[in-house]
């Protein structure tokens, strides 16, 4: 069997798009982020015992940070001076609860340091690597949907083929004569004589399809895959019983809205099921 371009175009933009948005993510996780304090629920009341037991738990690129100074004053107050990167950063401590928060000033970078060209190739082809060899299971499951979606539009519209293939259109006079020289009678009665000249030459070649059981309504030209356009208007007829509106596309007749004429419903139904 041939393959589908369109199918194949689908495949293909949906894998890529898809391997972008996992690179953007893991490529970015920490691109702009900062570490401003951390928290714990119990604390040992020693700033340089728990920063390092805090710090331990935090994940950092470039490991944690190593206190260098630690100092109180006579109100009791802890500060603490760590450094990161090479770089020194005050830390104070501040109660919360039970526990403990310490405070980065300014807050620790989260964001890779040393970015190079290779670096960078490395990790995306980490990425990749994790992706279609490590978690294959995902991109073949997403790669088995694109498929089913793409299969599923083919078979409707193939469907839909057979359907208009199987049923020929049939003139409006043989199925409902009576609704026809009454639709006549009315465009006439209103003005549009031109309108009523095409009742004797309509075939009915759908019908709608909303399941309101009031609903006779029929289509005599294509229905179209949106609205009709500018050229579209609507005639409204006044029948002695339900209700009875012309749908004018570009000077034709494209449908017939009937509502609330159960006997019209019934051979509208029988001649499309």
């Amino acid at each position: 069997m041939k393959p589908k371009p369109k199918l194949l175009l689908t495949i293909a933009v949906s894998a890529t798009f898809t391997v972008i948005a996992v690179l953007h993510f893991r490529y970015n996780a920490f691109a702009r982020a900062a570490l401003p304090s951390v928290c714990s629920a119990t604390s040992t009341g020693d700033l340089g015992m728990d920063l390092l037991t805090l710090a331990g738990f935090h994940r950092l690129p470039d490991g944690i940070p190593i206190p260098f100074t630690h100092e109180s004053d006579a109100q009791g107050h802890q500060a603490a001076t760590v450094v990161y990167r090479d770089r020194a950063y005050g830390v104070t401590m501040r109660k919360d609860g039970l526990g403990v928060c310490l405070n980065f000033n300014p807050p620790l970078p989260l964001e890779r340091s040393k970015r190079t060209i290779k670096a960078d190739v490395e990790s995306v082809q980490g990425v990749v690597y994790d992706f279609f060899f490590v978690r294959w299971p995902y991109a073949f499951g997403l790669g088995l949907i694109v498929v089913w979606l793409g299969l599923l539009a083919k078979r409707n519209r193939r469907l839909a083929m057979e359907t208009g293939e199987e049923f020929a259109p049939t003139a409006l006079l043989d199925v409902c004569p009576d609704l026809a020289h009454e639709l006549e009678a009315l465009l006439a009665a209103q003005g549009e004589s031109d309108l009523a000249a095409q009742i004797a030459g309509l075939k009915i070649v759908d019908r709608c399809r909303c399941g309101d059981d009031f609903c006779s309504t029929f289509y005599t030209l294509p229905k179209p895959d949106g609205a009709y356009g500018p050229y579209h208007r609507n005639v409204e007829l006044e029948p002695e019983t339900g209700t009875l509106v012309v749908d004018v596309n570009d000077d034709q007749i494209a449908a017939i809205e009937v509502l609330y004429r159960d006997e019209i419903r019934e051979k509208i139904h029988a001649l499309l099921p």
